[in-house]
C-alpha cells in the first residue's frame, strides 16, 4: 500500500474525465494496430456479401470487441480533425503506453514537446469526445 498522500485523495472531475481519455485512446490504438485492409478478391459471394449474422448466439466478448471497434472509429474521427504534429503525438504517446516503454519518438521533436503536444491534442479532442457521448461530464459534482 503507497503511503504517498496523492494516492490517498479522491480523483477530481477533470482527472477523471483525462483518465477516461487515456483509456479511450488505447482502445483507439489497439484498433488501429489490428486494422488490415484487405488487398485481395473478395471472400464472399456477391449474392452473400449484404447478408449479416444474428447476434443471438454471440457471447460477451465479441460484444465487447464490437463496442470497442465502434469506441475506436469514433475516436479516430475526432483524432482526424487534429493537426498532423498533434496526430503524431497521440500515436506516439499511445504506442508508448500500449508498449509499457518509452521506445517511440519523433525524430523533430523532443520528448518534452512531443508531450505538450500530446496535451494541448488531449485538451482540443476532449470536446468532441464530450459531444460524442464518449467522455462522462458529471455536471452535478
Amino acid at each position: 500500500m503507497s503511503t504517498s498522500p496523492r494516492s490517498e485523495m479522491p480523483m477530481t472531475e477533470k482527472e477523471k474525465q483525462s483518465a477516461q481519455v487515456e483509456e479511450l485512446l488505447q482502445v483507439w490504438y489497439a484498433w488501429t494496430m489490428r486494422y488490415r485492409p484487405p488487398l485481395d478478391a473478395p471472400r464472399a459471394s456477391i449474392y452473400a456479401r449484404g447478408s449479416e449474422s444474428s447476434d443471438v448466439y454471440d457471447d460477451a466478448d465479441e460484444i465487447d470487441a464490437r463496442i470497442e471497434a465502434e469506441q475506436a472509429r469514433q475516436v479516430d474521427a475526432c483524432i482526424d480533425t487534429l493537426s498532423a504534429t498533434h496526430k503524431s503525438a497521440v500515436g506516439i504517446h499511445a504506442a508508448n503506453r500500449y508498449a509499457g516503454r518509452a521506445v517511440f519518438r519523433n525524430p523533430r521533436l523532443t520528448p518534452e514537446a512531443t508531450h505538450t503536444l500530446y496535451l494541448e491534442a488531449k485538451q482540443i479532442i476532449m470536446p468532441l469526445l464530450v459531444k460524442q457521448g464518449l467522455v462522462i461530464c458529471n455536471t452535478n459534482a
